[in-house]
C-alpha cells in the first residue's frame, strides 16, 4: 500500500499544496504559479481537487493559517470536495502551527540529524482565541525526529491590526521627513518581520517587498552611487530608515542565535521562516558565528508551509520519519518529449555553445528545464541568464524585467571556482542563494554585472549533480571567456511569479523585449 499525503495549506497569502508518497516529496503546487497573481492566498478549490483525483488517498491533511477556523467553512469545504469525487475521502482539517511546518521544511531540507531550529517571520498562527499570534520560535530536533519546543514568542493580534491600520493612513513626504521620527512609529511591540513590512508600506511598496528594503540598505555609505531617478532626498531618506531596520534584524537574528546555543550547546542551525530570506543578515551571520554549522531553508518563505505539513502529518499518520528533501526544485514541469513550435519560431539541435555565443554578443537567454522552483530563488530551472562581464549588464536586464535600478542580480557559478571569485567564510557551498557573499578583487573586476554597491554577490553556486545542463551551460561560458558564472535572475516580469509552464515562458517573452527561450532538454531554442 502506498503511503501518501496531500497537504494543502490555505493562507492570507503564498497558499499551496504538497504531495509525499512513501515519505519521499513528490510536487509541491505555489497557487500563485496557476493563477498568476503574486502571493495568491486563500483555497482554490479547483486545483485541489485535480490534484486529489489524481491521487488514491482516502485521507487529506490541511493546515489553516489561522489557529480556528469557522466551522461553516469547514463543512462548506468538506461538502464541496465530497461532492466532487466519486469516492469518499476523510478530510482531516489538522492544525499544524504556522512556525511547526516551517520547521519541519527547514530540518528536513537539511544534513543535520541534532540541530536547533530557529524561525522568525511577520507572523504565524494565532491562539487563545485569536488573541495572540506567533513570531519567533526555536526547536530542537535529534535522531532524525522533532524533540521539543525550548522558546516562543508572541504579541497581540490586536495591536499589530492597530499599528498596521495607522501606518496605512499615514501620508509621508519622505523628501523633508525626520527618519529617526518613522522608525519611532516602528518601535511598536511589533514583530521585526512586521518591522520591515510596515516600513515597506510606508515607502509606497507592497509589504511583501522586503528584498527591496534589504537592496536599499546596502547603499549607506554608497549614496553617491544611487542610480539615476534614486538620487533624491526623497531616496537618501529611504536608504538611511532601509539600513536602521536591516541592523534591528541582524541584532535580534544574532541576540536570539547567540542565546539558545549557550543554552543548548547545539552547533548546528537551521533557518526558516521569512526573516531568513534576508541574505545580507545570514552572511553577516556567518561571519559572526564561524564556529557554527548552519542550514537556510531554501523554502523559507511561506511557500515551504504545505511541505512542512507535509512531512508533520505523514510522520504522525505513519509513524515514520520522511525522506530528506534535496533542494528546491520541487514545483511542477510539463513532458517536452517532442519538438514543438510552442507558437514562436524555433531552432532544434541547439548546443550549449550555440547558447553561450549568444549569451557573449549581449543577449538575454530565458533557461526554461524540469521542475519549477518552490521559494523565492530561481536555481536554472525558471531562469534569465545574462553575461555578467557587461559593465551596464544591470540597466539592460532591468529593461526586460522593468524592475528599479538599484536592486542587484545574482551570480550562479560553478562551485569548484567559487573561493577564487567569492569569500564564503566557513561555507562550503551556497546552492540556492541564501547568501550575499563580499566580492574577491578579481570579481569587482571582472564580473560588474553581478557586484552589488557594497561590493556583494548573492550566489547560487552549482554542481552537475544538482543541476546537469545549467552546470555544463555555465562551463561552457567559462571554457570561451575564462570566467565560471553567469548573471541570473528570476524568469519573470516585475510584480508577477515566477513563470510555471512553457505558455507562461512564452508569454513573457511576448509581453517583453526578451527574444530568446532555452530548453536544454530536447535542445530547442524558441524565438522571436
Amino acid at each position: 500500500m502506498n503511503k501518501e499525503i496531500l497537504s494543502g495549506s490555505f493562507l492570507a497569502h503564498d497558499s499551496g499544496m504538497s504531495v509525499i508518497k512513501n515519505g519521499e516529496l513528490i510536487k509541491t503546487i505555489i497557487f500563485e504559479r496557476l493563477t498568476r497573481e503574486k502571493h495568491e492566498g486563500g483555497f482554490l478549490i479547483d486545483s485541489f481537487l485535480s490534484e486529489l483525483s489524481k491521487t488514491e488517498l482516502d485521507s487529506v491533511s490541511f493546515s489553516q493559517f489561522l489557529k480556528h477556523d469557522n466551522d461553516d467553512h469547514i463543512h462548506a469545504i468538506k461538502k464541496e470536495v465530497k461532492d466532487a469525487l466519486d469516492r469518499e475521502v476523510n478530510l482531516d482539517i489538522q492544525y499544524s502551527d504556522h512556525h511547526l511546518c516551517h520547521a519541519y521544511c527547514g530540518y528536513y531540507t537539511s544534513k543535520f540529524d541534532d540541530a536547533l531550529c530557529i524561525v522568525m517571520d511577520g507572523n504565524g498562527s494565532a491562539f487563545k482565541d485569536k488573541m495572540i499570534t506567533e513570531t519567533e520560535s526555536v526547536y530542537t530536533f535529534r535522531n532524525h525526529k522533532f524533540d521539543k519546543v525550548i522558546f516562543k514568542k508572541y504579541i497581540s493580534v490586536d495591536n499589530f491590526k492597530k499599528i498596521y491600520h495607522k501606518i496605512n493612513n499615514l501620508k509621508i513626504d519622505w523628501s523633508c521627513i525626520n527618519v529617526e521620527d518613522i522608525i519611532k512609529i516602528l518601535d511598536e511591540d511589533i514583530s521585526i518581520g512586521q518591522v520591515y513590512e510596515y516600513l515597506c508600506i510606508l515607502m509606497g511598496m507592497s509589504g511583501h517587498d522586503a528584498g527591496k528594503l534589504m537592496g536599499l540598505s546596502q547603499y549607506k555609505n554608497h549614496k553617491s552611487k544611487l542610480p539615476e531617478g534614486y538620487n533624491s532626498l526623497e531616496w537618501i531618506n529611504k536608504v538611511d530608515a532601509s539600513y536602521i531596520v536591516q541592523k534591528k534584524l541582524e541584532d535580534r537574528v544574532f541576540n536570539i542565535v547567540e542565546e539558545h546555543i549557550d543554552k543548548t550547546g547545539i552547533k548546528n542551525v537551521i533557518l526558516t521562516g521569512g526573516i531568513f530570506l534576508n541574505c545580507v543578515s545570514n552572511y553577516n551571520l556567518v561571519k559572526k558565528f564561524p564556529d557554527l554549522n548552519i542550514h537556510v531553508d531554501p523554502m523559507c518563505s511561506d511557500n515551504g508551509i504545505s511541505i512542512g505539513n507535509a512531512l508533520i502529518s505523514y510522520t504522525k499518520k505513519y509513524g515514520e520519519s520522511p525522506t530528506r528533501i534535496e533542494g528546491s526544485y520541487h514545483g511542477s514541469s510539463e513532458p517536452l518529449n517532442e519538438i514543438k513550435s510552442f507558437g514562436c519560431s524555433y531552432k532544434t539541435n541547439i548546443t550549449y555553445s550555440d547558447v553561450v555565443d549568444l549569451l557573449i554578443n549581449g543577449e538575454i537567454i530565458a533557461l526554461y528545464q524540469g521542475k519549477s522552483e518552490v521559494g523565492q530563488r530561481s536555481l536554472g530551472n525558471r531562469s534569465l541568464l545574462f553575461d555578467p562581464r557587461v559593465s551596464n549588464g544591470k540597466t539592460i536586464v532591468n529593461k526586460i524585467k522593468r524592475r528599479e535600478n538599484y536592486r542587484p542580480f545574482a551570480a550562479s557559478i560553478l562551485l569548484e571556482y567559487s573561493h577564487d571569485w567569492f569569500n564564503l567564510k566557513t561555507l562550503d557551498e551556497s546552492p540556492t542563494m541564501s547568501y550575499a557573499l563580499e566580492a574577491k578583487q578579481k570579481s569587482l573586476e571582472q564580473v560588474p554585472s553581478v557586484i552589488h554597491v557594497d561590493g556583494t554577490s548573492r550566489i547560487q553556486t552549482v554542481t552537475e549533480k544538482q543541476n546537469y545542463h545549467f552546470y555544463n551551460l555555465i562551463h561552457e561560458f567559462y571554457k570561451k571567456t575564462n570566467v565560471p558564472m553567469l548573471l541570473n535572475t528570476s524568469f519573470n516580469l516585475a510584480g508577477e511569479p515566477l513563470v510555471e509552464t512553457i505558455q507562461d515562458a512564452v508569454n513573457v517573452m511576448h509581453r517583453s523585449n526578451l527574444k530568446y527561450v532555452y530548453l536544454p532538454e530536447i535542445n530547442l531554442l524558441l524565438f522571436k
